[in-house]
């Protein structure tokens, strides 16, 4: 069993450099500005931007802090880029552990929603989640996600965590890691 805390975001420059992306881009300084055609987008231009984003280099998912030591505490951490216009963006994170008996991850029933507030442009944004264990697991998690305009989901792709991404803020500095096994 598992107990979420939720994890400051500390040390994430991802959501104060996209405000200030927005804000440059709002005065026209450093971004450029969001084009008057990309404040209301067309069809064919959200289906381009969510593909885009989809498919970026910027959107990862990881488990960030594997402390199977004292706490038992697990981290997962995941990152998204905004599209070229204004939107909502969400991350939900799904918990999966492993089942000897099955022989692969099956998901547990509690998510977790982060995320949150509208971006646009260059922004990339990081949000995580840490939770303890109290018995023995392996763990991975599939982050969903999603591009939301005026209410309306524009579109959403997952990623299960894997590793390699340095810049995920974990504990210790670099971690990254696709699962972590927590042992008694």
């Amino acid at each position: 069993m598992f107990s979420p805390m939720r994890a400051p975001v500390t040390g994430a420059l991802a959501p104060a450099l996209a405000a200030a992306a927005l804000s440059s881009a709002a005065a026209g300084v450093g971004a450029p500005a969001i084009r008057a055609a990309e404040v209301n987008p067309t069809s064919a231009q959200i289906t381009r931007a969510v593909h885009d984003a989809s498919r970026s280099h910027t959107l990862w998912a990881t488990i960030n802090t594997c402390d199977p030591g004292h706490d038992h505490a697990v981290g997962v951490r995941g990152q998204m880029p905004a599209l070229p216009f204004p939107s909502h963006l969400a991350m939900r994170v799904s918990l999966l552990e492993w089942s000897p008996t099955r022989h692969r991850y099956v998901r547990l029933a509690q998510n977790y929603r982060l995320g949150g507030g509208v971006f646009s442009g260059a922004a990339v944004v990081q949000d995580g989640v840490r939770l303890t264990w109290s018995g023995p697991a392996t763990v991975r998690a599939r982050i969903t996600f999603r591009w939301f305009r005026d209410g309306r989901l524009l579109g959403s792709t997952s990623r299960l965590t894997a590793a390699g991404h340095r810049d995920a803020h974990g504990t210790p500095p670099g971690t990254s890691l696709a699962a972590c096994t927590i042992r008694p």
